[in-house]
């Protein structure tokens, strides 16, 4: 059992730093109501390996004035007691009935799926009994003298490696530092700071690695503004007339195939993916300037799939384009109403 403990603002404290952002479901496991439910977790040491379950009620019935005792007696007390049935709290509970579903299906079952919350094998569904407890190695975040390299420390050991990747993406995109960007040729190129400059960042350095074959640039641009501006020539020589005004892409690339294959990339950092008419448009440019469908491709990129721009614009995005998430680098989502793949693949 974990003496002394901590308070609950303490252990708020420490979930806004165990989960940083591009943790999904990251407001359910950093708000009052997750670092309550947790406190509770740990009052009553269910833990595992001490065969100690938590149920929502643990939670729902405890108040402040309880909380504060913190002997070892009264929480192993608490946590027999509370369950009987007439039950009467000591002071103004935290929390009423009908919060019993936000505290087990947001938070409790949030955190089951990412495996720091443990279910008691073999306990019926309709049981009114305890069944969740904290991984030991959680619960020991939450020990008196802890310090940040603990937590970083657990969550290189315990995070997927899909999360790791987000946050470190997440954090790059709150960086203001210049984005430096390196090219297939190996040259490179300075961008300014912001979340539209990492993620051309991540298409140029971690999509084109994985999933092209003999690629280039041929144009990058941000916040309106060409960062290529010697491929102009090269542009001009396969015959694609970018129009800066109506048409200007964040990314064209070029990947030399049996046929030339242009990719057009959209980078989402608030808005702007491929929609049905920005599609239309491409490729009427495209085939005007003699290249078929076939040798088009359109990608909409994001941080990761808990985006929340990918989440308000995922029914506008058009079909037969892909999405690539930076957290996920070598994850392709195709959206197609009529072809199985990728007709690159």
């Amino acid at each position: 059992m974990i003496d002394p403990l901590i308070s609950v603002e303490e252990v708020r404290n420490r979930l806004t730093v165990i989960f940083p952002e591009g943790i999904p479901d990251r407001q359910y496991f950093i708000r009052d109501l997750a670092a309550k439910t947790i406190f509770v977790f740990l009052y009553i040491d269910a833990v595992e390996g001490q065969d100690t379950w938590l149920a929502p009620k643990h939670v729902l019935r405890m108040s402040q004035r309880q909380a504060d005792k913190v002997q070892l007696s009264v929480r192993k007390q608490y946590y027999k007691e509370c369950m009987k049935p007439g039950y009467q709290p000591i002071d103004t509970p935290w929390y009423k009935e009908n919060t019993r579903e936000p505290i087990r299906d947001e938070t409790i079952n949030g955190m089951v799926n990412i495996g720091v919350i443990l279910i008691k094998p073999d306990l019926p569904t309709t049981s009114s009994k305890g069944r969740y407890c904290l991984s030991k190695s959680f619960s020991s975040l939450f020990e008196q003298k802890k310090t940040v390299d603990d937590f970083e420390k657990w969550q290189q050991g315990f995070l997927s490696k899909s999360h790791i990747a987000s946050i470190r993406v997440l954090q790059r995109m709150t960086s203001a530092d210049d984005v430096i960007v390196k090219l297939p040729d190996q040259t490179t190129r300075k961008m300014e700071p912001g979340p539209s400059s990492v993620l051309t960042k991540e298409v140029i350095e971690s999509f084109i690695p994985r999933h092209l074959k003999n690629a280039g640039v041929l144009w990058i641009s941000a916040s309106g503004k060409k960062v290529i501006k010697e491929d102009d020539q090269l542009m001009t020589s396969i015959g694609l007339p970018i129009d800066q005004k109506t048409l200007l892409p964040d990314i064209v690339l070029f990947d030399k195939r049996s046929k030339l294959l242009l990719i057009f990339v959209e980078v989402v950092a608030t808005d702007g993916p491929f929609t049905e008419s920005r599609k239309k448009a491409i490729l009427n440019m495209c085939t005007e300037a003699g290249f078929t469908s076939d040798q088009i491709l359109l990608i909409s990129a994001f941080s990761d799939r808990n985006d929340a721009a990918l989440k308000r614009r995922l029914s506008a995005l058009a079909t037969d384009s892909l999405i690539w998430c930076a957290s996920e680098p070598s994850v392709l989502i195709w959206i197609s109403k009529d072809q199985e793949k990728p007709f690159y693949l």
